[in-house]
C-alpha cells in the first residue's frame, strides 16, 4: 500500500481505478476496501477522469489478457465501428507497436483500407475509449496512446505507464513528463538538461542507465528497473 500513502498524502480521497475490464482492478479494489482507510470514494472505469479532485490509478494486470483484448475488440471496436475482425486485430497490433509516437492516421487508413480519414479517427477513438490504450497528452497538441498491455522495451512507454500506475496525471512536455497528483507535481526525464529546462516547481526525477548520478540540481535518480519497481518516487 506504499503508493496509497503517497496518494493520501497528496490530499486526494476519490480514486478511479482504470483498466479495460473490472477483472483487472477487482483485486486492488477489494484490498482498498479492506484496508480500513476511511473517507475513500472508489470507482472502476476504462477511462481516466482527469479531474484534480480525483486520482486516476491505472491498475495494470495480465490476468485474462487475451480474453479481455478479444472481448474489448469485439464489443467496443468491431461492434461499434463495423470494422472486420482481422483488420481490428491488425490495427490493434500496429498501434501497440507504434507507441508512444502519435498515430499517423492517413498511412493507417491506407494500409488497412479503412475508408475515410474521419472514419479512421473514429476507429482510433474507439480503441482509446475502451481502455486498451491510455491517452498521453503532449504540449504539441498531439495525443499519444499508451497500450494498457505492453510487451515492448521503449523506456518512454514504460515510464509513462508506471507514472499512471502510481496515480499521477501525466503529460509529455518536450522530452520530459510532467506528472501531478493532488497538490504535488513531478518532472521526470532522461537527462539533466531537459529536466532543468522544463522544471519550474515540484520534485525532479531522472531515469539514467547508472544510478545514482552526482549533480547539483537536487534530482533524484533511478535506473529504469529501479524506477519501474518503485512504489513511491519522492
Amino acid at each position: 500500500m506504499e503508493r496509497m500513502k503517497t496518494i493520501l498524502k497528496s490530499g486526494v480521497r476519490s480514486i478511479n481505478l482504470v483498466a479495460p475490464d473490472p477483472r483487472c482492478s477487482e483485486g486492488f479494489r477489494k484490498e482498498l476496501a479492506a484496508s480500513g482507510i476511511r473517507g475513500l470514494v472508489i470507482e472502476q472505469s476504462p477511462r481516466r477522469r482527469d479531474e484534480k479532485s480525483w486520482c486516476d490509478l491505472v491498475v495494470f494486470s495480465r490476468r485474462d489478457r487475451d480474453l479481455i483484448v478479444s472481448h474489448m475488440l469485439l464489443s467496443r471496436v468491431i461492434m461499434t465501428t463495423g470494422l472486420a475482425g482481422d483488420v481490428a486485430r491488425a490495427v490493434y497490433g500496429e498501434m501497440c507497436a507504434a507507441a508512444p509516437d502519435p498515430i499517423a492516421l492517413k498511412p493507417l487508413m491506407r494500409r488497412h483500407r479503412i475508408g475515410t480519414f474521419y472514419r479512421t479517427r473514429e476507429i482510433v477513438a474507439a480503441f482509446a475509449s475502451c481502455g486498451l490504450f491510455l491517452p498521453l497528452d503532449g504540449d504539441d497538441g498531439r495525443v499519444r496512446l499508451i497500450p494498457y498491455f505492453y510487451d515492448g522495451s521503449d523506456e518512454r512507454v514504460l515510464a509513462a505507464r508506471h507514472l499512471m500506475e502510481l496515480g499521477y496525471s501525466t503529460r509529455l512536455e518536450g522530452d520530459v513528463f510532467k506528472a501531478t497528483l493532488g497538490t504535488s507535481s513531478l518532472t521526470v526525464g532522461f537527462d539533466i538538461d531537459s529536466i532543468n529546462l522544463r522544471h519550474r516547481t515540484g520534485d525532479k526525477v531522472m531515469i539514467h542507465p547508472s544510478s545514482p548520478v552526482i549533480n547539483f540540481s537536487r534530482i533524484r535518480t533511478y535506473t529504469l528497473d529501479s524506477f519501474l519497481s518503485a512504489r513511491r518516487l519522492v
